[in-house]
């Protein structure tokens, strides 16, 4: 039997370029890489959210460009934070995304970590953090009725409206997917389950990754769900080298720079590839034995467009079916 060819996408450092130069950021960095991506054949384009907490080029509005400059592969969001956002704001500019890309949007979404940038942000923007979690639930359940309904009306704990009715409408039908992000929580997870199009998850290893999807298709099943086709998307941040010593130092380098944080910390939170091509297919091909269908590269180097070449030539042939 054939194998399916693993998806790749590539995530844009639109933070990455306000580090650099937060005044007068190169964008055009970004629509050479967008063309590089198209051009060597990865299938996704992912961009980050945040205000504050780790300061980046604006999700929507950057995706809009994104839809002019490319053609070909899928745009999404790894991930937005919805709660940051009015609802029937966030219905019709991911509507009019869609329409503009000729169906191409893909919206990761997500609550985001407990830290106290996080909670300024929050704060920031007017929402109470305590309310992130409850307030993204109801938010995709009114994203996904004025996607599809001509008209409707809502009351919820968080947000009420008279009947109303968003144009355009998502190209894609019944709407936008969405891919809902946890990891090792069981209230997310929960969440997955009963919201997700796809789950979306940077679990930081392999044996993690399988109690997760357990926990996953367990709670599925509890409320009616196949949790087999709640498929996976892995998020990783990766540094590949022939010499796997140097892509080590380069990418742990890259990643405290980006964090502020020591390196044992990252390795916490974040699941970082870093070697030679041999050791990185090694580790994700951990992942796709346990059933990951797609995943989205990160790449912890100043010079992207030389690990996109690599990426392309000696990782993704690897897993291409």
């Amino acid at each position: 039997m054939t194998r399916k060819a693993i998806e790749f996408g590539f995530l844009l450092p639109t933070r990455g370029l306000l580090l650099e130069n937060p005044q007068a950021p190169n964008v055009g960095e970004l629509w050479d890489l967008a063309a590089a991506v198209e051009e060597l054949g990865f299938q996704h384009l992912w961009i980050g959210d945040s205000v504050i907490a780790k300061p980046r080029m604006e999700c929507l509005t950057t995706l809009g460009a994104l839809a002019a400059k490319t053609r070909r592969v899928k745009l999404g969001t790894s991930v937005l934070l919805p709660a940051l956002r009015n609802p029937v704001l966030l219905a019709q500019a991911t509507a009019n995304l869609d329409v503009l890309s000729g169906g191409r949007i893909i919206l990761g979404m997500g609550v985001a970590r407990r830290t106290t940038l996080i909670d300024r942000e929050f704060r920031a923007c007017g929402v109470p953090v305590e309310q992130k979690a409850g307030r993204m639930n109801e938010v995709i359940k009114i994203l996904r009725m004025l996607w599809r309904e001509e008209k409707v009306a809502y009351s919820g704990k968080y947000y009420s409206f008279e009947e109303i009715g968003v144009l355009p409408k998502p190209i894609q039908k019944p709407g936008i997917p969405i891919l809902m992000a946890s990891n090792n929580v069981d209230s997310g997870l929960r969440r997955v389950a009963a919201l997700g199009d796809a789950w979306m998850t940077n679990a930081i290893t392999s044996e993690v990754f399988k109690i997760c999807r357990d926990k996953l298709i367990a709670f599925s099943a509890a409320i009616g769900r196949d949790g087999e086709a709640i498929e996976p998307t892995f998020y990783a941040s990766f540094n590949l080298n022939a010499n796997g010593e140097a892509a080590r130092e380069d990418g742990w380098r890259y990643m405290e720079n980006y964090y502020y944080q020591p390196r044992d910390m990252i390795a916490t939170q974040q699941v970082t590839i870093f070697g030679t091509p041999d050791e990185c297919a090694k580790v994700l091909q951990e992942y796709i034995d346990l059933g990951v269908k797609r995943v989205i590269v990160r790449f912890a180097a100043k010079d992207q467009f030389a690990q996109l070449k690599l990426c392309m030539r000696e990782l993704m042939p690897r897993f291409a079916g």
